[in-house]
């Protein structure tokens, strides 16, 4: 078969195609373990204080909110009594 050419490799998914004028490039993505890696190291390390504050905050801000909610339910049940 005269003419006929070879298709080319096939891409996986760590791939990166990049389709120019003058051909094709192909350029390796990270693993997905190396991008997490990466993550990891953009934050600073949470300190134990930095911890009981946050905690602290949570605790006194979700419970009131929750009790709001748990009355509110407790309301439109008596009203389907009625």
């Amino acid at each position: 078969m005269a003419g006929v050419t070879s298709l080319p490799e096939p891409l996986n998914m760590s791939q990166n195609i990049d389709v120019k004028a003058d051909g094709v490039h192909l350029e390796k993505v990270p693993d997905e373990e190396d991008i997490v890696a990466r993550m990891n190291n953009l934050d600073p390390p949470v300190t134990r204080e930095e911890e009981k504050k946050l905690v602290r905050k949570i605790d006194l801000r979700l419970p009131p909110f929750l009790f709001v909610l748990y009355m509110f339910t407790w309301l439109d049940r008596g009203a389907l009594g009625e």
